[in-house]
């Protein structure tokens, strides 16, 4: 049996010439070695769910943009967990060609998420055209505040079974998956973990935690786990609307309104 061998020069060049996504915020690109690479599972989380979301929305509409321009060309997908929004973050991307590249599949409770994730599986096997998927508060409807019983261990096995499920579905198409989700605790000094269990922590390639300083407004960026890469921080402020390539754009609903 032939079997090959490898150099880690190789294998590392090979990563490095891997597709990058851009996050729309050029420290956070930064500290991900140039953006998402395609084909990993990236966690973010952090005690600013409106934030974050603005970069989950940006990810998606970033997918369609070409290679040239940090985005992977291809569809996207959003699995929107317990809240639905009408907002769509669109940078210069044509309308219909924009929301056409973004399929969102969308659960109000554990049962319909169980089906929803079945069709986003569904969807990735079937779709040689997308390239990411992004799990919105996957562990929302799960995990209730402050509340610690069986029931909620159940729960959290049921969690960490659909998210399993997920990533072995992204992973095996060469599929980026981007999941967010609540601080395990609120208000630490230092970053705390993401809710959801020691599991989601391990089987995350990428962590990233966001926390917002209220005395300035800024926003910190924590790089907790990455295969490639040391932990880091970073900080930034960002005005409404600001930059193009990568910025964080006023909802597409909010401009239709303005």
């Amino acid at each position: 049996m032939h079997v090959e061998f490898r150099s880690g020069t190789q294998v590392l060049r090979e990563h490095e010439a891997k597709p990058r996504l851009t996050t729309g915020i050029l420290e956070l690109d930064s500290l991900l070695a140039g953006g998402l690479e395609l084909g990993t599972f990236n966690l973010f989380y952090g005690d600013s769910e409106p934030f974050i979301d603005r970069i989950l929305y940006n990810l998606l509409s970033n997918c369609q943009l070409p290679r040239e321009r940090y985005g992977f060309d291809a569809k996207a997908i959003l699995l929107n967990c317990g809240n639905y929004r009408q907002e769509q973050a669109l940078l210069d991307l044509d309308l219909a060609r924009g929301l056409d590249h973004i399929i969102t599949v969308s659960a109000f409770n554990t049962d319909q998420t169980k089906e929803a994730v079945e069709e986003v599986c569904n969807i990735v096997n079937s779709d040689d055209q997308v390239r990411l998927v992004v799990a919105r508060d996957l562990a929302k409807l799960f995990i209730e505040d402050g509340i610690r019983s069986k029931e909620t261990l159940r729960r959290i096995q049921q969690l960490q079974h659909l998210v399993g499920k997920l990533w072995q579905a992204c992973s095996e198409r060469d599929v980026s998956l981007v999941a967010s989700c609540r601080p395990r605790r609120m208000n630490t000094l230092r970053p705390s973990p993401p809710e959801g269990g020691v599991f989601l922590r391990h089987l995350a390639q990428v962590m990233i935690c966001f926390r917002k300083k209220e005395e300035s407004g800024a926003h910190l960026v924590y790089l907790l786990k990455h295969p490639r890469r040391r932990p880091g921080m970073a900080e930034f402020s960002l005005n409404h609307g600001d930059y193009v390539m990568g910025r964080l754009t006023i909802p597409f609903r909010s401009q239709l309104l303005g």
